[in-house]
């Protein structure tokens, strides 16, 4: 009876073994790698956020990777492969989740197989959220970000720029008070100021006592613009033979609407949605057809050119610039 006894608590030990090493080696067992996976040789992570203000209890990393070739070239795969986190080299759940108690700083990082990312240094700081100011400057606020002018001319919208603990910008309703200078005055207005001088205008923005660094717009008198510049142009125009008004042998009057065109552009009358730079002026210059060619005998349309070739395509061929100077 006793080896009986003995027999099968050695059978169930051997089958709760099996068991175990059956379950530890499906835990283990890793999802298969997607498609492209193949040409990965790097990976690193980003957070969404990598600075949390101390707070009780813990927080979720929201983490995303971003893979590269051999060469740097990212690698867009199908679907993300399944990774494995680590905290300060420890096993963390994914996604990984970081204790808000205190101030510290956790490293982290993933695996997937052999492949391991690069460290992400996550910071925990113990600071005011709705005061702390990590980062200002001063910019430019308009579409063109172009730091020149024209004194008497230009109208130049600004913006100050105050950044949060996550070195994201406040809005406007929860700015921190500041003060915005441009030339040695403070702005209480920063949208359409006025410039009134040539030369290099300092702007900045100070916040609690300390500024930003300087920016420089650069002012210069408004050019005279009373005289006219015409010049004459040429269309040379590349047919197989196709009839003039055609796509590929345009008429006379299609030329002449294309060139008014131009000189609506040049001289200003276009309206466009496009905000104009604060250093253009409209140039004064038109275009007109040339009533004679390069070669110094008279055109037999005004501004046209056209010239016959027994080649239908010259898409992507730059031989066509050796035709033309021969034709020309």
């Amino acid at each position: 009876m006793s080896n009986f006894k003995s027999h099968l608590n050695i059978a169930i030990w051997i089958v709760f073994a099996f068991f175990l090493i059956h379950l530890t080696s499906c835990e283990e067992k890793e999802d298969p790698l997607p498609e492209g996976f193949e040409r990965v040789a790097g990976f690193q992570l980003s957070a969404f956020d990598s600075i949390f203000v101390v707070w009780p209890g813990d927080q979720e990393l929201n983490l995303t990777p971003k893979f590269s070739a051999a060469f740097g070239e990212e690698v867009i795969l199908p679907t993300l492969p399944s990774m494995q986190f680590y905290i300060d080299g420890k096993r963390a759940s994914n996604p990984p989740r970081i204790p808000t108690d205190k101030v510290r700083e956790f490293e982290i990082y993933a695996t997937i197989g052999k492949l391991r990312s690069k460290i992400l240094k996550i910071k925990v700081i113990d600071v005011d959220p709705k005061t702390y100011v990590s980062g200002f400057k001063a910019s430019m606020g308009d579409s063109t970000k172009a730091p020149y002018a024209i004194s008497g001319r230009s109208l130049i919208d600004f913006k100050a720029s105050i950044l949060d603990f996550k070195g994201r910008e406040f809005s406007d309703e929860n700015k921190p008070a500041y003060k915005f200078y441009f030339d040695g005055v403070v702005l209480e207005n920063h949208h359409r100021v006025p410039i009134l001088r040539s030369g290099e205008i300092p702007f900045w923005i100070e916040v609690g006592g300390k500024k930003s660094n300087v920016g420089i717009l650069y002012s210069r008198e408004l050019p005279d613009l009373s005289k006219k510049y015409s010049l004459p142009i040429i269309f040379h125009i590349i047919h197989s033979g196709q009839a003039v008004g055609t796509s590929e042998n345009p008429s006379k009057e299609r030329i002449t609407q294309l060139l008014n065109q131009t000189n609506d552009w040049m001289m200003g009358r276009t309206k466009s949605e496009s905000r104009k730079g604060h250093n253009q002026v409209d140039p004064n210059i038109e275009f007109f057809p040339a009533s004679v060619g390069p070669d110094g005998k008279a055109l037999e349309e005004p501004g046209i050119h056209r010239i016959f070739s027994e080649k239908r395509s010259w898409v992507g061929d730059l031989s066509i610039k050796n035709f033309l100077f021969d034709q020309m």
